[in-house]
Parts: structure tokens; sequence; C-alpha cells
């Protein structure tokens, strides 16, 4: 009976250890997925950025090319006349 009650203890024992080492590796696999999803979101936020940052240089530079035509122009007329 005492055996039995030795191997019952030690048969819950196991179970509980068994138990926190899978709470605890699973534990850190969601870890390691939060900060996985954490880097791809801040890498996406960055290239939008980079793509917002080229588009508004490329229309700043559009505009800026069609100021300096308008006054070609505007100076052509002028010229002309």
């Amino acid at each position: 009976m005492e055996l039995d009650n030795q191997i019952l203890k030690f048969t819950d024992e196991c179970n509980r250890i068994h138990k926190e080492e899978f709470a605890r590796r699973r534990k850190h696999q969601d870890d390691l997925k939060y900060q996985i999803g954490e880097k791809e979101r801040i890498q996406q936020k960055e290239k939008q950025d980079k793509i917002y940052e080229e588009r508004a240089a490329k229309l700043w530079e559009m505009e800026y090319q069609k100021r300096i035509n308008d006054h070609k122009e505007l100076h052509q007329k002028k010229v002309f006349f």
C-alpha cells in the first residue's frame, strides 16, 4: 500500500512536471511567434514608409520640372513678343 502511494505521488509529480514543461514551451513558442510577427510588421511599415517617401520625392520632382518648364515657356513667349 505504501509503495502504491509512492508510485502514485511519483506519477502525479511527473505529470505535473510534464504539464509545467509543456506550458513553458508553449509560452516560449508564443513569445517567439509574437516577436517574429512584430519584426515582420516593423519591416512592412518601413517598406511602406520608403514607398511613400519615394512617391513624395517623385511627385515633388515632377512638380519642380513642371514649374521649370512653365518658366521656360513663359520666357520663350516673352522673347518672341
